[in-house]
C-alpha cells in the first residue's frame, strides 16, 4: 500500500469512527430525553391539542415557576399510545375520556387512587360527573366535557330543519322533501367508536348502554335506514368548509362548533338526547411528578381558569355553580336539560364488542 492511498485509508476510517461515534451519541441523547425527561420543577401534560391553550399554560408557568412540556393528541385513541411508550414514564398528567381512562386503568399506566383531599373545588362538581362514571371515581378527576350536536346550515334545509337522530340514521325518516333527500348529504365527526354506538343506541332504543349483544345489533341495523346512502364522509377537521361545501348537517362535538366564526351556521340537541364525552385528569402511575401534577390540576379547576377554557375552546366545566353562570351562552344547557336530556356512556358497556360493532356498521354496503 503506498503512502497515498496509506492516508485516503486513515481518513475513511477517521470518518467513519466520526460517524458512529456521531450516531450513538445521537441515540443516547434521544433516549436520555424520553427516560431522563425533564428536570425536578418541569410536568409533561399529554392532552388535546384543542382543550388547554398556550395562555392558559403561560399563567400556570408565570404563577407556579412549574414548566409544562405539552404532547398533544387529535384523537382518543393516541392516548393510549402515547402512554403505552416506555410504560408512560416521560408523561406525568393525562386528559383522555372516560372510555381511555378506563383501558389506561387497566393496564395499570395511571394511578389507582388520587387523593381528592388535596384538590380544591371538587365539592361543586356536578353529580351528573361525580357519580356516572363509578369505575373511575378514585382514580380521576373530572373537570371539562362536551357533547354530541348536529351542527346545520339551515339555507340548505329551509323549513325541514332537522330536530332527530333520524337525520343521521335514517333520513327518510326525518325528511319527506325528494328534492332535498336526493342531495342531502351529512358527516360524523369520528373521534370515538363508543360514542357513535350510544348515539346509534339512543336512537333505537332510547337509552345509551343498550347495543350489548349481536341480537341487539341485529335490532339496531333494521333501524338504521339508507345510513351509507346520505353519509357523506367521517371528518376530524375543518367543520365550518364541511358545513358551507360538502355537508349541510354533521354529527359532532359542541366544542368545535363553539369555534366556528360563520353565525350563519346553527346546531341543535337531538330531540331523543345526546350524549356527554367527559374530560378527566389522571395521573401517570410512574411520575415521580405528582406533587406538581395535583398544582396543575389545582390551578385549571379554578372558575376563571375554566371560564377561559370554554371561551377559547368550548370545552364545557364539570363546576355546576359555574355552568349555571354560563347558561345565557346556547351551547350551555339548562340544569333541567342536563339532568333530562343529556346522558352518559354507561360504566357496563363492552367496548370490545362496541369497537366491532362500528367496525362492522362501518364497513356494511
Amino acid at each position: 500500500m503506498n503512502k497515498r492511498s496509506l492516508m485516503n485509508h486513515t481518513i475513511f476510517a477517521r470518518g467513519w469512527i466520526f460517524f458512529v461515534a456521531s450516531l450513538i451519541t445521537f441515540i443516547s441523547l434521544y433516549f436520555f430525553s424520553r427516560f431522563k425527561f425533564h428536570s425536578e420543577q418541569e410536568i409533561c401534560v399529554c392532552t388535546f391539542a384543542d382543550l388547554l391553550n398556550k395562555e392558559i399554560i403561560l399563567e400556570f408557568e408565570r404563577e407556579t415557576g412549574i414548566k409544562v412540556l405539552l404532547k398533544y393528541c387529535e384523537f382518543d385513541s393516541e392516548f393510549l399510545s402515547q402512554m403505552s411508550s416506555f410504560s408512560g414514564k416521560n408523561i406525568d398528567l393525562v386528559t383522555p375520556t372516560n372510555f381511555i381512562a378506563k383501558k389506561l386503568l387497566k393496564k395499570s399506566l395511571i394511578d389507582d387512587f388520587i387523593d381528592t383531599s388535596l384538590i380544591k373545588n371538587l365539592k361543586n362538581v356536578h353529580p351528573k360527573f361525580k357519580n356516572g362514571y363509578v369505575s373511575l371515581e378514585k382514580s380521576s378527576i373530572p373537570f371539562a366535557w362536551t357533547y354530541y350536536i348536529m351542527a346545520y346550515n339551515p339555507e340548505f334545509f329551509g323549513n325541514e330543519t332537522p330536530k332527530k337522530l333520524a337525520a343521521i340514521f335514517d333520513a327518510e325518516q326525518e325528511f319527506k322533501s325528494p328534492s332535498l333527500l336526493k342531495k342531502y348529504k351529512f358527516s360524523i365527526f369520528e373521534d370515538n367508536p363508543l360514542e357513535i354506538i350510544s348515539l346509534l343506541s339512543l336512537f333505537a332504543f332510547g337509552k345509551t348502554g343498550e347495543l350489548t349483544s349481536q341480537e341487539k345489533l341485529t335490532q339496531a341495523l333494521k333501524k338504521l335506514g339508507n345510513y351509507k346512502k346520505h353519509l357523506n364522509s367521517y371528518i376530524s377537521s375543518n367543520l365550518e368548509y364541511h358545513l358551507k361545501s360538502t355537508s349541510p348537517l354533521i354529527l359532532t362535538h359542541a366544542s368545535l362548533f363553539k369555534k366556528t366564526e360563520n353565525k350563519s351556521l346553527t346546531f341543535c340537541v337531538p330531540e331523543e338526547g345526546t350524549l356527554i364525552v367527559p374530560q378527566f385528569f389522571c395521573i401517570s402511575k410512574n411520575s415521580p411528578k405528582k406533587e406538581l401534577a395535583i398544582k396543575f390540576i389545582n390551578f385549571i379547576l379554578q372558575e376563571k381558569i375554566m371560564t377561559q377554557i370554554f371561551q377559547k375552546s368550548g370545552y364545557l366545566p364539570c363546576n355546576e355553580n359555574l355552568l349555571k353562570s354560563l347558561e345565557e351562552d346556547p351551547l350551555v344547557p339548562t340544569s333541567s336539560d342536563l339532568e333530562k336530556k343529556f346522558f352518559i356512556i354507561e360504566d357496563s358497556v363492552d367496548s370490545s364488542f362496541v369497537e366491532s360493532c362500528w367496525f362492522y356498521i362501518k364497513n356494511k354496503n
